[in-house]
């Protein structure tokens, strides 16, 4: 039985309301920190410590415009709000979120101070307690390794590109979310990279009222477990086999998966409308994943265990 969790949700969007202050880098003195992290539910989750105190569990997400932090965590260190800010699940509903910043964010070697937050009640099951997004991918080129458990970050200034791997454009909409070009069956669309999602594909509803052939009307229903996410509760959702999923590179060879599980969403309107669907870590993880937002490109590198 195909089985999906819902962990974070689609879209995570703040509209921000105050200015912060401009963060700023400390650097190591090596070029590039390695730091391992725990792959459990098919996330992407590393230690942190804030202002010295920690460590706290974080998601990678490029899902996510803004770093986050749970209520429990901002209280226990005492952190004040400098601001409010509205933010978007993927839905039509929106919610109030706290912004603070936090004077200094350290990861292994690397040292972030004055990082803008913004506090939200993440759900209790969450096997983390905040969410570093788009600002953590647009100050580093971060390579994950899925099979050795560990990510890179790399200064964008100081990154070489060896060569390797299917380059794959990107497109940042509104200036954070990574988006490609691929097609599912046939029909083609515009699909985020999402880090935050614990699946292989999502389907949004308007893409799949257009192809209606991608529900397979005529197939028996599969369904997945509902989950958690920050809009609430996700009820069971449909899931069906996609026969070919094709990735458009730069080069002459597009990089292709056969037979990939996609969940059906049905409910229209909100951010992720902009979109086909979501392609997740269960895709991503077969390959070593090198983000590099500057040069506007994703690295897909197969790894020999996958």
């Amino acid at each position: 039985m195909l089985r999906l969790v819902f962990v974070i949700g689609f879209a995570l969007i703040i509209q921000v309301r105050e200015i912060a202050v401009a963060s700023d880098l400390q650097k190591p003195a090596s070029p590039s920190v390695t730091v391992p992290f725990d792959g459990a539910n098919n996330l992407i989750v590393i230690d942190a410590t804030i202002n010295q105190k920690g460590p706290y569990r974080f998601v990678i997400d490029t899902g996510s415009s803004e770093h986050m932090i749970s209520r429990e965590v901002a209280n226990t260190l005492g952190l004040k709000s400098t601001g409010t800010a509205r933010v978007d699940v993927g839905l039509e509903e929106m919610s109030n979120a706290e912004q603070t910043n936090i004077a200094e964010l350290r990861i292994g070697e690397l040292i972030l101070r004055n990082e803008r937050f913004f506090i939200a009640p993440l759900p209790k099951s969450y096997p983390f307690q905040g969410i570093l997004g788009a600002e953590f991918f647009k100050q580093f080129v971060v390579t994950i390794d899925f099979e050795h458990s560990f990510i890179t970050l790399i200064s964008a200034d100081r990154f070489i590109n060896r060569g390797l791997g299917s380059r794959i454009s990107i497109k940042l909409r509104n200036g954070w979310m990574p988006r490609v070009h691929a097609e599912v069956d046939g029909h083609s669309g515009w699909f985020k990279i999402d880090t935050g999602y614990n699946g292989s594909l999502a389907l949004f509803a308007e893409f799949v009222a257009k192809h209606k052939s991608l529900s397979n009307p005529n197939s028996s229903p599969v369904y997945a477990p509902g989950g958690q996410t920050l809009a609430g509760e996700v009820a069971t959702t449909r899931v069906v086999p996609i026969k070919l999923l094709k990735l458009e590179t730069e080069g002459s060879k597009d990089v292709v998966q056969q037979n990939v599980p996609a969940a059906l969403f049905t409910e229209k309107g909100g951010s992720n409308s902009a979109y086909a669907g979501a392609i997740g870590i269960l895709f991503l993880q077969r390959y070593r994943v090198t983000f590099n937002y500057r040069q506007r490109l994703m690295i897909l590198e197969t790894t020999p265990t996958r």
